[in-house]
């Protein structure tokens, strides 16, 4: 009796020790991630972490004008019910690798990528070096009422790979009237580059193919504006500046 007493002590010593010194997966914190975007947008993730356990998700979805998808009104509802869904399944599965939501797939996948990078945020020990994530990130500059700028940053091993540049105009109908959504807000595009709605001033099709050229030969957003688009160029450059920051690890 004596030494089974021994054993079980000793197997309780040992559980004790595992529980208590075993190095755990994550800090405990709230961590933030940006999935890689696309021309229809992104998503973003807030994780939270508690004893190497995803205690809660916070996801939001963007479309291709850099805002967030207003769920009231969104057109296709499915990316309000995988939202929805996808919050809990990556609690109660406690990872982000979960099921797509059928119907909503790239929502699906975007959002599954934005847990994975905040995931990586929280590592006690980082799987990789370097200042910023690999991908394709899609910010915007400050809103006005009559457009901002966007930058698809993509990146590589810390380098600057591709810059695309885009801006916004409201859209309008034939009448030539500003189109607005369900709850009365201004609808904004991006301004054709092409077609018969080609956007009339010749050099801001110049200075956008420059300036994202001129981007990735520096590796930095800070470069020259262009004569002639300079207003658009400022714009261009504080948006490729937060599409860097959204990238960071």
């Amino acid at each position: 009796m004596k030494r089974l007493a021994t054993v079980v002590a000793l197997v309780a010593v040992v559980a004790i020790a595992v529980v208590v010194f075993w190095p755990r997966t994550y800090r405990d914190g709230v961590f933030e991630a940006y999935s890689p975007a696309n021309d229809r947008g992104y998503v973003w993730a807030r994780v939270t972490i508690a004893r190497d356990r995803i205690a809660a998700v916070e996801l939001k979805e963007y479309d291709g004008v850099g805002l967030e998808k207003d769920l009231e009104i969104y057109v296709h509802p499915q990316t309000g019910q995988a939202i929805a869904h996808l919050q809990r399944e990556f609690v109660r599965r406690n990872t982000a690798n979960v099921d797509v939501f059928t119907g909503a797939t790239s929502t699906s996948n975007k959002a599954i990528q934005a847990v994975q990078l905040a995931l990586e945020k929280a590592l006690n020990r980082p799987r990789a070096a370097g200042r910023y994530f690999n991908g394709t990130f899609m910010a915007i500059s400050d809103v006005t009422e009559r457009g901002w700028g966007i930058a698809w940053v993509t990146l590589q091993n810390d380098r600057i790979t591709q810059v695309v540049l885009h801006e916004t105009t409201p859209r309008r109908d034939e009448a030539g009237h500003a189109v607005t959504d369900a709850k009365g807000r201004v609808v904004f595009t991006r301004k054709a580059i092409d077609g018969d709605r080609r956007y009339p001033h010749e050099p801001w099709h110049t200075a956008r193919v420059n300036m994202a050229a001129d981007m990735v030969a520096r590796g930095r957003p800070t470069v020259d504006t262009v004569t002639g688009a300079t207003g658009s160029a400022r714009r261009w450059i504080q948006a490729a500046e937060r599409a860097l920051e959204m990238a960071r690890r």
